[in-house]
């Protein structure tokens, strides 16, 4: 069984409708190579700083 999102991309950010809630998921198990970058993007967008890249293409208000 593997986890993915409907457009194969990762799901991180902050949910719409509460912006104490940080999710990051969607990455099927090949987010493991890549988890160096999720980690810092997500402690970027708790601490409310600017990200290194361009991460909207990762929202997870892209799917509703």
């Amino acid at each position: 069984m593997i986890t993915d999102s409907p457009d194969g991309q990762f799901i991180i950010g902050r949910l719409s409708g509460d912006s104490r809630v940080v999710v990051a998921g969607g990455d099927s198990g090949h987010g493991f190579k890549h988890s160096a970058g999720i980690g810092e993007l997500l402690a970027q967008i708790v601490a409310g700083e600017q990200p290194y890249c361009d991460a909207s293409f990762l929202d997870p208000t892209r799917l509703l």
